[in-house]
């Protein structure tokens, strides 16, 4: 069995047909060499996975006797060894003959899914202050494709938009433990606890209406001007509500990227 998915690469094509193809499609690169068994073993597995995903997946073959300097750059030891590349980057790595069923778990999350195609409509909604449109959207992709994780955290993100906290603690209640403890759900939960704040502290005095500002600068992602009103506070009334200020502070560090300008500003203050 041959596909037209499945080719062999040396160090020259390297970054064309793996680091760049990766941006399109997962590519898997299987490490092998023609005196080893189980090598020989798993080319047929994955012949027929590059079959059955027919163009959602590319097999890239690395003859590591005639690469050898391709292997060390990978810091390949043991034979075969699979690397799973995606948008130029290695994701996953898996080593000796892998049944079928494993060499798939390990892309599956990499695999293109319905929800690639809806994902910029939906945004763009989001964006314009369409939040009706968009929630109706991606409910539709999940009802589609309900085990893309992604589509459900920007669903319960958007109800968020729409302050409806119940909708989204639903939906992050639901969640498998693997995806309600990524980073992406950790920054949901967060905006989550922001937006229950906004709804159920009573803003009958300076702190709790100062607060209530910071809060609701911080749900439409206004960081800089929230987290200067909530240093101002937690400089003279840390303990307030139990220490509610520092735990929104950090609330919204969590919602930030590691390498966020603001991040490295605010953290140290």
């Amino acid at each position: 069995m041959t596909s037209q998915y499945v080719i062999n690469t040396n160090l020259e094509n390297f970054a064309a047909e793996v680091l760049v193809n990766s941006n399109e499609r997962p590519v898997l690169v299987d490490f092998w060499a023609d005196w080893c068994g189980p090598c020989k073993s798993i080319a047929p597995v994955l012949e027929q996975l590059a079959v059955e995903y027919d163009g959602g997946l590319l097999v890239v073959k690395v003859d590591t006797d005639a690469e050898q300097d391709l292997a060390q750059q990978y810091g390949i030891r043991s034979l075969p060894t699979m690397m799973v590349f995606r948008d130029g980057e290695c994701v996953q790595q898996l080593v000796g003959a892998q049944p079928a069923n494993a060499i798939k778990t390990a892309l599956e999350p990499y695999m293109p899914r319905p929800g690639d195609s809806v994902l910029p409509g939906i945004e763009a909604a989001r964006a314009t202050g369409d939040l009706t449109g968009a929630l109706a959207a991606v409910g539709e992709a999940v009802d589609q494709d309900p085990n893309d994780h992604r589509l459900s955290l920007l669903q319960a993100d958007i109800m968020l938009d729409r302050a409806d906290t119940k909708g989204a603690q639903s939906i992050l209640s639901q969640l498998p433990v693997a995806v309600a403890t990524s980073e992406p759900a950790k920054r949901v939960e967060a905006r989550l606890k922001l937006v229950s704040h906004a709804k159920d502290i009573v803003a009958d005095d300076e702190i709790g209406i100062r607060f209530k500002q910071a809060t609701e600068f911080a749900i439409a992602r206004e960081f800089e001007e929230s987290l200067d009103i909530l240093l101002e506070l937690i400089t003279k009334h840390r303990d307030w509500q139990d220490g509610l200020v520092r735990e929104t502070i950090v609330d919204i560090f969590s919602q930030m990227d590691s390498d966020d300008p603001l991040l490295k500003t605010y953290r140290p203050k």
